[in-house]
């Protein structure tokens, strides 16, 4: 594998670290122990809201935070001390350049403005754009911290990268393009880990996880938050309790307390035990709005698992459209819930056996962490030394 430079000290900024369950720390997790496996000094400055990982090269500094407004509302948005701050300052002023997940928490301003005062490229990745919440007032927020926020932290940038192009045109729009400094890379996974089943596997690890044979099993994996989908998945569960509902996550809305027999809540899993759930499920049902790519649908094609999506996530990278099964999601109009039936019952009719080696074959081609960290660490270099 290609090193870097020596003595390139790396600083990564997520909100939280990849424990926490959600794609960007989990992205950004991927990216740092990437990038310290090809030479670069990493160290990763997230809330201590969250265990570290501390066994893959990267030297984790745990920020002292508060979480109560996601523990309140489902909302992710940890609050940073004015210690943790000045310990961010302090990392930032030792680094050589700034890797920064997201730009509207305020935490991530004032390491985007510190790398402007000390001097520090900074590299922006924009997982996410607009998040069409039920609550106006929600919605009015976040459209200002997107105009305001995020424009100053990808003013500070050297580089701004989009992990979709639906994130990107949400930002770029009526700007002029400058496809210098707006990078789209979309993320990868670890082909060792998400692979398809091999002959008969499929089979015996339904029977291990406990998955009727003779219903389809529907599975979603993700944060159980408003915009992932979970109340148009519980009215989807109420409508079909033929079918099994899998929900592997954590979060406020927990479709355990939907009282649905057919609803089976495992909970959050390792990485390492994902791969089978998404083997022995029919179909990924992952209703999301507001999101760049979901990194499960990436892992789930991997596995062979046909997935269902909303439209803006099927129109987030070149070739997924015609790959996924896809519908509009709005909250507000009465007729996605039909809409969705339709599209599942349509799906599961579907020849699934011929889709899934689709599927995989078309995420093994379009998607690796090897060509994604490749990517990063050449842009990284780039800034570093122009």
């Amino acid at each position: 594998m290609q090193q870097s430079p020596p003595h390139l000290r790396l600083l990564v900024v997520s909100p939280y670290y990849a424990s926490h369950g959600g794609g960007v720390e989990m992205v950004a997790g991927q990216l740092a122990s990437g990038l310290a496996a090809r030479g670069f000094e990493v160290t990763w400055a997230a809330s201590d809201t969250d265990a570290a990982a501390t066994d893959d090269g990267v030297l984790c500094i745990p920020m002292r935070a508060n979480n109560a407004i996601e523990k309140r509302t489902g909302v992710p948005v940890p609050l940073w001390t004015p210690g943790a701050m000045r310990q961010l300052w302090r990392a930032i002023r030792a680094c050589d350049v700034v890797l920064m997940h997201e730009s509207l928490y305020l935490a991530n301003l004032w390491a985007a403005g510190s790398a402007r005062i000390l001097g520090k490229p900074l590299l922006l990745v924009q997982h996410v754009g607009e998040v069409p919440y039920r609550s106006r007032a929600l919605r009015t927020v976040v459209r200002a911290g997107n105009a305001l926020a995020a424009r100053f932290a990808q003013l500070c940038a050297a580089r701004v990268v989009f992990v979709s192009a639906v994130v990107k045109d949400y930002f770029c729009a009526g700007r002029p393009a400058n496809a210098s400094r707006q990078l789209l890379i979309p993320n990868g996974f670890d082909p060792a880990r998400f692979h398809p089943a091999v002959q008969g596997e499929r089979e015996r690890t339904r029977a291990r996880l406990g998955i009727s044979g003779s219903r389809p099993a529907l599975l979603f994996v993700g944060r159980f938050v408003e915009k992932k989908g979970l109340r148009l998945l519980e009215a989807l569960a109420r409508q079909r309790p033929e079918w099994q509902f899998i929900f592997v996550g954590s979060g406020p809305l927990d479709p355990g307390r939907w009282g649905l027999p057919q609803v089976r809540v495992v909970g959050r899993i390792s990485q390492e035990q994902l791969p089978d759930w998404y083997r022995a499920a029919d179909l990924l049902v992952l209703p999301s709005t507001g999101e760049g790519f979901p990194l499960v649908v990436q892992e789930a094609m991997a596995c062979g698992l046909p997935a269902a999506v909303a439209s803006e996530t099927a129109r987030a990278l070149e070739g997924v459209r015609e790959m996924v099964f896809s519908d509009r999601v709005d909250a507000d109009d009465p007729r996605t819930l039909q809409r969705w039936l339709d599209l599942l019952d349509g799906a599961l009719a579907s020849d699934l056996a011929a889709r899934r080696h689709e599927v995989a074959r078309f995420a093994s081609e379009q998607w690796s962490w090897r060509r994604c960290v490749e990517h990063y660490a050449n842009v990284i270099e780039s800034v570093v030394r122009p």
